[in-house]
């Protein structure tokens, strides 16, 4: 009787100790497939950023770019420094934009300027003229080159015809009391100068708000992304991407 009860025990102990273990396995399957699932979703957000600003221009005046960018929390952050530091297989851009920004416009001699560049194994170019070039991709200030040559021009066109500018003079004297000095034209050259600035500078802005917005429709596609509404994820995807294209063309 005594033997059977120690039997029966210790196979209750047996048992026991095997459901425990099952138990332990089963938690441990379960915790090693979130984190998988964690790492996994963590990497796809920090591509997804990396696609979006890598190798981005940070700022204009520097001539910085956004690198090492990754997701924290949803947000995506960059370090910010050369072209050279960027990741350009991780990111969207491509080679044929690094040219653009660093030789499109940029004066190629006897008043031609560099357009369409592109990436071939080097940076090239056409040359034309300045008009043919794109402003928009380019750290060249276009509309300052634009208005000095307007300038140049009106400076040329009055040299040529001195007989006609000093009649045009005198008139003015008589009339009005006053003539174009070379004083009057540097002014007004730097007026011209200083609106296409202003005009580049509000082109920027435009662009960056632009992208700005596209930022905040990303990151609340992702929230409903997360939160397991697709459809309503997929607006504010289109709506950030529709941004995104307009902060290009701005």
């Amino acid at each position: 009787m005594r033997l059977a009860i120690i039997l029966a025990l210790s196979l209750l102990v047996v048992q026991f100790a095997y459901a425990e273990n099952s138990t332990s396995d089963l938690v441990k399957a379960d915790l090693s497939s979130n984190v998988e699932k964690k790492l996994a979703d963590l990497s796809r957000k920090t591509a997804d950023c990396a696609k979006e600003f890598e190798c981005r221009v940070a700022d204009y005046s520097e001539r910085s770019f956004w690198f090492g960018c990754y997701s924290d929390n949803g947000t995506c952050r960059c370090y910010k420094g050369d072209f050279s530091d960027c990741n350009v297989d991780a990111s969207s851009i491509t080679m044929d934009y690094w040219c653009a920004l660093q030789y499109e416009c940029v004066g190629a001699g006897d008043g031609l300027y560099q357009f369409g560049c592109y990436f071939d194994g080097q940076c090239k170019c056409f040359v034309g003229d300045l008009e043919q070039c794109d402003g928009e991709r380019s750290f060249v200030n276009k509309s300052a080159l634009l208005s000095a040559r307007q300038l140049k021009k009106t400076e040329l066109k009055i040299n040529d015809s001195p007989g006609n500018a000093s009649t045009v003079s005198q008139q003015a004297r008589s009339s009005s009391g006053f003539s174009f000095s070379p004083l009057m034209l540097a002014g007004i050259g730097f007026f011209l100068a200083v609106v296409g600035l202003v005009s580049f500078v509000f082109l920027r802005s435009g662009a960056e708000d632009s992208l700005e917005k596209a930022r905040r429709f990303h990151r609340k596609a992702e929230e409903l992304h997360d939160a397991g509404n697709e459809e309503e994820a997929h607006k504010y995807y289109r709506l950030a991407e529709d941004y995104r294209i307009k902060s290009r063309g701005s």
